[in-house]
């Protein structure tokens, strides 16, 4: 805050605050410049000077200080609103008699009271009401309580005002109904709205809002169900849509059920509030994917269902794998305070940003010790659903499951059914001598498999350590290196197992293990492949596995990413159940992440391969058909290419432009495209980063089924790591529309030649 200004610069101060409260922010931002300002009249040794700022301000007051603008605000900011306003009643120089000066001040000390009393400062909290009019009740406030409950029945014993005791009541209830039981219809989330009108002159503010879900089956068509956050649709290109997707996948991946192929899809629309202020960023991802959890299993209608705390606001990002990203921490600070000047009692927020938000915290704690507030960290998904403290689960009874199940039929059906049923679980009990395969442990070298009884069956020894076939560690549930599943459609399950190349022992083997242990299969016959003059052994890794189930089938394809030690060439192979090799595609640089989808909508499905190329040093995705494919990717230049190597004719193959000027952390290093999201509706979605992970974000290309490009945008964890490294938004260093123009040149080969992509918007 400013400190021994002259009287110019007050003026200064005073004339950029009027042109600021006439911009199109939103009220909430123009009550905290209002109250910054307020804050620094006070540290005046002579009130009296103020009195003209004070004529000016007042209108805005009676316009701008509504209970929803000052909700969430810090309380110096409120102290200042309502000294201001008792000192001008007190003062002849102001008209404090209208009507709008009452509303005014009614509603700035009606705010600092429930303020102070969610903050368990009880007794400041009375003393502002009895401020005028104490009526002999001053000994009230030398006590103090423990909680509202108790303070309320202390203002009851000794017959406060019934006025008085209906405001507590209010406060109380507020509390009680924030705080109180677990549910699943919505959840906390700390928003910041912010203002920059010139680089370094930033205000940052938060608030809280409920993100709530709405979900609608239709029955005729599941393919058009729809999930709803807050009844609002996006825009197509809003980051906050990308969010909701991989929230959603995120919750279904998390969950053995709602993860199956059969399981609904939906189509997602969100947004908040339904006002000319939008909200967006990727920081509501993880509430999201919690309500959406909820939601999910109820739909699903399954016995054992998730309810959410009502105490908590719920911070972060989500990926498609469970991860928790952290949040902008330019913003986190306001995030905390919001959530903390609340009735809740806690928030939820990224591991990463612990740190930070602890920091905070204890400030505030130091300025109001009475406060009961918490910070609870996460970096998965998967570690909040077993906290208590957030979680609870409800058992459906039996009878109602059931009755949810089957409620076409008459009711004494559904009894019957309801009989059969419990017969049938007493008959369960024989399942622990059940032999089908359905989950696995890693111990030491070995692998341990189980029925779905949780009884050992039997085991493999691989022979080196597997720590990497832990489940915890893999990235993609889909692309896990042991599946589960029934592949050659006999109706038992069957293993697969994908092994790491020990130190360059031995090459990485690919098991198809039958139900009783028995390998039926083992592929280790590796290429030795050579680029130019450069010779890459046969030892690879078995990096991903991903079964296909194409229509008119009765058996699965698998799909095996082989990669070189250490890390190239690629190579995606595709097997049937016998174990004969059936396609290879070889690709010069690390695979990231596979989809299968049908972009030409001829009923055979394309793969999408987005990874890095290294001999263009630039990300590139590689679109092949899902059955018979091969070759490899084209030549760019006077780049190396596979020796006697080839290119599929049917290859559509997307090479990214270098990063350059962009590449802000100096690392000169090749871009990879780290993930292809498949758009529901139309086309698919890329992200590109630099290096081997996503630590500086990501551009992120959308395009449409033909390979159009529809827009081009940049993750806020991009700008984020931009800002706090150079204290300025990205888009203030660089021109916008150059850096869109420059990072839209896109080659592509289609038809057996490299064109220029021409970006669709």
């Amino acid at each position: 805050m400013h400190q021994n200004l002259s009287l110019t610069e007050y003026e200064v101060l005073f004339q950029s605050l009027q042109f600021r409260l006439n911009l199109k922010l939103s009220h909430r931002l123009k009550a905290r410049l209002m109250g910054d300002y307020c804050i620094l009249l006070e540290t005046r040794n002579n009130p009296v000077l103020n009195h003209s700022y004070y004529q000016q301000m007042l209108p805005h007051f009676f316009e701008y200080l509504t209970v929803e603008s000052l909700s969430y605000q810090p309380i110096e900011v409120i102290r200042a609103f309502h000294w201001v306003l008792q000192y001008t009643s007190a003062h002849e120089d102001f008209d404090s008699a209208s009507e709008d000066f009452e509303s005014c001040r009614d509603t700035v000390r009606g705010v600092y009271v429930r303020l102070h009393a969610y903050l368990g400062e009880y007794a400041e909290s009375l003393a502002l009401l009895l401020e005028e009019d104490s009526n002999g009740h001053e000994s009230v406030l030398d006590v103090e309580f423990e909680n509202i409950e108790s303070f309320l029945k202390e203002l009851q014993d000794r017959n406060l005002p019934e006025h008085i005791l209906k405001i507590y009541t209010d406060i109380r209830d507020r509390i009680q109904e924030e705080n109180k039981g677990f549910e699943r219809e919505k959840v906390w989330i700390p928003l910041v709205e912010k203002f920059e009108d010139h680089a370094g002159d930033e205000l940052i503010v938060g608030t809280m809002y409920p993100l709530d879900v709405d979900f609608e089956a239709r029955v005729d068509n599941h393919s058009r169900d729809i999930i709803s956050f807050n009844n609002h649709p996006l825009n197509q290109d809003d980051l906050v849509r990308y969010q909701v997707q991989d929230a959603i996948q995120a919750a279904r991946n998390e969950h053995g059920l709602l993860s199956r192929q059969s399981a609904k899809r939906y189509t997602v629309s969100f947004g908040f509030p339904s006002t000319e202020y939008m909200y967006s960023g990727s920081s509501f991802g993880y509430g999201m994917a919690l309500l959406s959890l909820s939601n999910l299993e109820r739909e699903a209608n399954l016995r054992r269902q998730s309810l959410i705390s009502r105490s908590f606001a719920i911070t972060g990002g989500i990926d498609l794998n469970g991860n928790v990203r952290g949040v902008n921490t330019q913003g986190l600070r306001e995030k905390v305070v919001a959530a903390f000047y609340s009735p809740l009692k806690g928030m939820v927020l990224p591991a990463e940003n612990l740190t930070v938000g602890k920091a905070v915290l204890d400030e505030l704690l130091l300025l109001h010790p009475k406060k009961v507030f918490s910070l609870i960290p996460g970096d998965r998904l998967a570690g909040i659903l077993d906290n208590p403290r957030i979680l609870q689960y409800e058992k459906i009874p039996l009878t109602q499951w059931a009755k949810n199940h089957l409620s076409k039929f008459r009711i004494i059906q559904s009894i019957l059914i309801i009989l059969v049923t419990t017969i049938l679980l007493v008959l369960g009990s024989i399942a622990m001598q059940d032999s089908n395969l359905s989950d696995y442990k890693v111990d030491g070298e070995r692998v341990l498999l189980f029925n779905k009884s949780g009884k050992f069956l039997w085991e493999i020894d691989l022979g080196h350590p597997t720590e990497y076939l832990e489940q915890s560690s893999t990235v993609n549930s889909r692309h896990r290196k042991v599946q589960i599943h029934d592949f050659d459609g006999d109706g038992e399950n069957e293993v697969v197992i994908g092994t790491a190349v020990k130190q360059h022992e031995f090459n990485g083997r690919f098991y198809f293990i039958e139900t009783d242990g028995t390998v039926k299969w083992m592929f280790s016959d590796h290429p030795v492949l050579s680029f130019g003059s450069a010779e890459y052994t046969d030892n690879y890794n078995v990096s991903f596995i991903r079964n296909y189930h194409h229509q008119g089938n009765s058996q699965d394809d698998l799909y095996v990413r082989f990669s070189h030690m250490p890390w190239f060439p690629n190579r995606l192979v595709r097997f049937d159940v016998l174990g004969n090799q059936l396609d290879e595609f070889i690709h010069p640089g690390a695979i990231y992440d596979m989809e299968i989808k049908d972009l030409n909508q001829d009923g055979e499905p394309e793969i999408l391969l987005g990874g890095t190329n290294n001999t263009y040093n630039d990300a590139g995705i590689a679109i092949l058909p899902s059955r018979g494919f091969g070759g490899t990717a084209p030549q760019w230049g006077n780049a190396r290419t596979l020796d006697e190597g080839w290119v599929d004719s049917n290859l559509i193959y997307i090479k990214f432009p270098n990063w350059g000027t962009y590449d802000f952390m100096g690392t000169n290093s090749r871009s990879h495209v780290n993930d292809v999201f498949i758009d529901s509706d139309d086309g698919f979605l890329v992200t590109v980063a630099l290096g081997g992970s996503a630590e500086v974000g990501a551009y992120m290309y959308q395009f449409d089924n033909q390979c159009n490009l529809l827009s081009l945008s940049v993750s806020d964890g991009f700008l984020g790591q931009y800002h706090q490294i150079f204290g300025e938004d990205f888009f203030t260093t660089y021109d916008r529309n150059e850096w869109s123009y420059q990072m839209s040149q896109i080659e592509i080969w289609r038809d057996g030649k490299w064109t220029r992509l021409a970006p669709q918007y």
